[in-house]
């Protein structure tokens, strides 16, 4: 009860530029569901799709399962939840331009020979 105490009298991050948000977990719950439903518009056998599902759902559950904000932070180990909302709210947005661009289709035109190649 105390962390919970803690995190709700908590008036700032102490990361400069990043501004505490009170619904913090509310917030979080939303963008990964938001997240989910993009992804759902990749056609099945993407790996970019298989991948961030996972990673998502399995964000999801761990915040579902956990009954304080302090105990998702230390189980995930990426820091504030305002810097994994940060984090995930990038994610969202990389998702939906790679759905707007139906990035799985094929190429207007063949690349160069040797384009993908590293040395």
């Amino acid at each position: 009860m105390a962390s919970t105490v803690r995190h709700a009298l908590r008036k700032t991050t102490g990361l400069v530029g990043l501004k505490r948000i009170v619904n913090a977990r509310e917030v979080l719950e939303s963008v990964y569901n938001d997240t989910s439903a993009v992804l759902s518009k990749f056609p099945e056998a993407s790996a970019y799709r298989q991948k961030m599902l996972a990673i998502t759902n399995d964000r999801l559950n761990l915040l579902k399962q956990s009954a304080e904000i302090h105990e998702f932070e230390n189980a995930l180990g990426q820091g504030q939840i305002e810097e994994v909302i940060d984090a995930a709210e990038d994610e969202l947005s990389l998702a939906k331009t790679l759905a707007e661009q139906k990035v799985w289709e094929p190429l207007a035109e063949n690349p160069p020979k040797g384009q993908w190649k590293w040395p």
